[in-house]
């Protein structure tokens, strides 16, 4: 069986979709979440798809010699194309752009409803995506943060599951960049988190101010900067 091994992101995702009865990964690549979640017994079937054929080859042949041809079907198409009505209960759409992901989401809202779960891992635009999804009615149940050296990736799950006491960013801010809602068990890479934002806004303040800047950027930053302070607090202060 072929060697590999899941990261971070994908741990996280992998750990989300747990006991999913069915699942499709969209824009699948090599496949190694469905075939770790198989291998676990995680979950009873996957469908993998991707718009283009070579992926889906890569896919394929990283289930060669694995033992769930009854489990899993490879689909060639654009995004939850490929998917009927409510055919799986979940959905991981990861690794892409958040507009991207607008664009597959948006395309038939109705069947994009009738997933139970959506687990979305935007690469960038992950405030404009989460400002979409509310104005569609979509409900983020949670958005969880993982870090791989020193990059951070954010998951937001889209589910009515009910997740026990959770930070409400929306209570301290509109700025959907900093999140929407953290769980307990996530609290401590949501800190990290801020403060590897704060980090990235302090040297844009340092090259504005070396650069004599005082216009509209430098006032967004130092307003960026104020809020992620401010955030800061209240989730240290929060009883989860």
């Amino acid at each position: 069986m072929i060697k590999y091994k899941l990261s971070g992101r994908l741990s996280m995702l992998a750990k989300l979709a747990d006991a999913s009865q069915r699942l499709a990964d969209i824009g699948t690549d090599h496949g190694y979440l469905p075939l770790h979640l198989l291998e676990k017994r995680n979950v009873e079937h996957c469908i993998l798809c991707d718009i283009n054929l070579g992926p889906l080859e890569n896919a394929k042949r990283s289930f060669r010699e694995a033992d769930f041809s009854d489990q899993t079907e490879f689909r060639l198409g654009s995004g939850i194309e490929p998917l009927e009505f409510s055919e799986v209960d979940t959905v991981v759409i990861a690794g892409m752009g958040g507009g991207l992901i607008i664009d597959i989401l948006s395309k038939d809202l109705h069947k994009s409803k009738s997933f139970e779960k959506l687990l979305l891992q935007p690469m960038t635009e992950q405030d404009v995506l989460r400002q979409w999804l509310l104005s569609q009615g979509f409900k983020i149940n949670s958005d969880y943060y993982v870090h791989e050296g020193s990059k951070y990736y954010e998951i937001i799950e889209i589910s009515n599951q009910e997740i026990g006491s959770t930070f409400q960013v929306y209570d301290y801010t509109d700025d959907l960049e900093f999140g929407y809602k953290i769980t307990k068990g996530n609290r401590d890479e949501y800190i990290r988190f801020l403060l590897y934002r704060r980090h990235k806004y302090e040297i844009i303040m340092k090259q504005l101010e070396k650069s004599n800047s005082q216009g509209t950027k430098h006032d967004e930053c130092m307003s960026k900067l104020n809020l992620i302070d401010s955030i800061l607090r209240k989730v240290k202060e929060e009883d989860l």
